[in-house]
């Protein structure tokens, strides 16, 4: 049965939101025009729709996914127009992203036809999910593990899947492997999440469950973290987050709080042991390197961020830090909305997405390198 949550009002929704407009507008960035700000605003209200939705009236759930997805638009594409001056206090810069997509972002945060399509499609998002939105509850329900015979294999393919990631994780040759890279490289979070929610549901003992999540999940997370990539680790925060919040809300919370503990120490000497380790001088001999060598590089990196030093000595080799700022490097990394600009300025002649051109290879992406060397 649905529930209702008489904190959640839309009378305080509609407030907080007139009072955020209004603020907003008084401490508007001249680096956008009141237009701009208005639709994001827009994309804010209709983003938060449906998190209002599932408080007031939806189940708890394992996965939110309609939420989920509106905060998405909210963060990455509407709310760093209301504090752009925090985060770049000296103007948008410039962002030569050459090395990764080759094109570089020229000082240009976004249109108002980019901020609209956006604003289009977040709306016709909801306006579709709300439509549909009985018919999918009557078929779907509440996700769970039952102790019927149907959990065994489950639970089997479950351990199938993790010993893949982990192979992919661990072993350069299966990561060298493109097809299957793919997969492996993703199957990991729906093993742990199907797993956490067998040991919730009391279909796994606590030596599994300690197995899997203080020993397996831990090496993995600090693999992670000693080979520079940040973005999976929070994603498994996230995930967890969501599997416990239904339950354990103070659990949920302290995995919260450990993850922005974690963001704040160590995002910006992840980013500095990236670019550090990605230099020439770092040797193909560091490169390949035991992990305790780059864990111990990678402290070194640490130290010298949260010191304040602006060189890191390393074997017989010194390394210039960069020096960026805290909230310029979030603000680079979840600030999409001006790389969706430059798709909207480059399609279709640079970018052939816009006009449907990236769907002509569904009938053959199944197919494994492996198999078709040549693949499109």
């Amino acid at each position: 049965m649905n529930q209702q949550y008489p904190g959640l009002s839309l009378t305080w929704g509609a407030a907080g939101v007139v009072a955020l407009a209004v603020l907003s507008a008084v401490m508007r960035s001249p680096m956008i025009t009141s237009f701009q700000l208005v639709l994001a605003l827009a994309i804010i209200c209709a983003g938060v729709v449906p998190v209002l939705w599932y408080g007031r009236t939806a189940a708890p759930s394992h996965f939110p996914l309609f939420p989920l997805a509106g905060l998405f638009y909210v963060i990455c594409f509407a709310a760093p127009f209301l504090v752009l001056d925090v985060i770049w206090p000296d103007g948008f810069p410039e962002y030569d992203y050459d090395q990764v997509t080759s094109f570089p972002i020229r000082g240009v945060i976004a249109a108002p036809e980019a901020l609209m399509l956006v604003l289009g499609g977040v709306a016709a998002f909801v306006g579709a999910f709300l439509f549909v939105r009985k018919p999918l509850e009557a078929r779907m329900g509440h996700f769970g593990l039952s102790a019927e015979p149907s959990a065994g294999p489950l639970r089997v393919l479950s351990y199938a899947l993790l010993a893949g990631f982990l192979a992919h994780e661990f072993l350069p040759a299966i990561q060298g492997i493109a097809s299957i890279s793919q997969l492996l490289g993703r199957v990991g979070f729906v093993a742990f999440a199907v797993l956490f929610v067998a040991w919730q549901e009391r279909l796994i003992g606590r030596a599994e469950a300690l197995a899997v999540f203080g020993v397996i999940l831990p090496a993995v997370i600090l693999h992670k973290v000693f080979t520079s990539l940040y973005t999976p680790v929070l994603m498994f925060g996230l995930l967890f987050f969501i599997l416990i919040w239904p339950v354990y809300k103070k659990q949920a919370t302290a995995v919260v709080l450990v993850s922005a503990v974690f963001i704040g120490l160590f995002y910006l000497p992840a980013q500095e042991y990236r670019t550090q380790t990605n230099l020439p001088q770092y040797t193909a001999t560091k490169a390949n390197a035991s992990l305790g060598a780059k864990a111990k590089f990678f402290m070194r990196v640490s130290v010298a961020v949260w010191s304040g030093e602006k060189t890191v000595r390393f074997g017989e080799q010194d390394y210039t830090l960069n020096g960026t700022s805290f909230l310029m490097g979030v603000g680079r990394r979840i600030f999409l909305m001006p790389l969706f600009y430059h798709v909207y300025v480059e399609s279709p002649e640079r970018v052939a997405y816009w006009r449907g051109e990236s769907y002509k290879n569904i009938a053959t992406s199944f197919i494994p390198r492996a198999l078709w060397k040549n693949k499109p």
